[in-house]
């Protein structure tokens, strides 16, 4: 399933209001209007409206989240909104799925991924992998993961700006501080590079990975 414009606007009407009325939402920083990666901190489920609030109000454009899925029958809203699922490999490790279905899934996320920044979308990645509340996960680009085939497509696509993005919740004040574009090729500058610049974005200490 792909998104649904219609559902994506629709629910932006929702999430436009809740953030108006419960948060006093802060952000600083610009998004390009071009097909880029978004890279933030991911502290809890309401960062996937957040961000997509944040980047459908500052360039007018539909974002897809590339994350591992919801169970059902919330996988569709979520492909509706713009998700495009991911396995883990945990949940191959827990017998969700086989191996062969984890290829599958993922060789998917990447075509849909690549198509959508061909036609000038922004896409945003949680490059922890999951979320931990006011605390760093460790940052880990895998070999073959969806970030490094993006990473590789830009021998077709051309250079694309990976942004790194801070998140952080204060009582009722939100604070999303998006950083300075970052072209490279080589995944492990890039995994450096966030290591350094999330962290600092989102007002947290840097997770060290012993």
């Amino acid at each position: 399933m792909d998104r649904v414009d219609w559902v994506y606007k629709t629910s932006e009407i929702f999430v436009n209001f809740y953030f108006k009325t419960a948060y006093r939402l802060a952000c600083e920083g610009e998004i390009p209007k071009e097909a880029c990666v978004l890279l933030p901190k991911h502290q809890q489920m309401l960062d996937i409206p957040l961000e997509g609030h944040i980047i459908y109000r500052q360039i007018r454009r539909l974002p897809s989240f590339v994350m591992r899925g919801f169970p059902f029958p919330f996988n569709y809203f979520f492909q509706m909104y713009g998700g495009i699922e991911i396995a883990r490999a945990k949940e191959i490790r827990k017998g969700k799925m086989t191996k062969e279905e984890g290829h599958y899934v993922n060789e998917r996320a990447v075509q849909k991924a690549i198509e959508r920044l061909r036609r000038g979308e922004p896409a945003v990645i949680h490059p922890e992998g999951t979320r931990k509340w006011q605390e760093m996960n460790s940052i880990s680009i895998r070999p073959k993961s969806v970030l490094e085939q993006i990473i590789e497509a830009q021998k077709y696509l051309g250079p694309i700006p990976f942004i790194p993005v801070g998140i952080n919740y204060s009582g009722n004040k939100v604070t999303v501080k998006i950083g300075s574009s970052y072209y490279t090729k080589d995944r492990e500058k890039l995994e450096q590079h966030l290591k350094e610049e999330i962290p600092k974005l989102s007002g947290l200490s840097c997770k060290t990975d012993n």
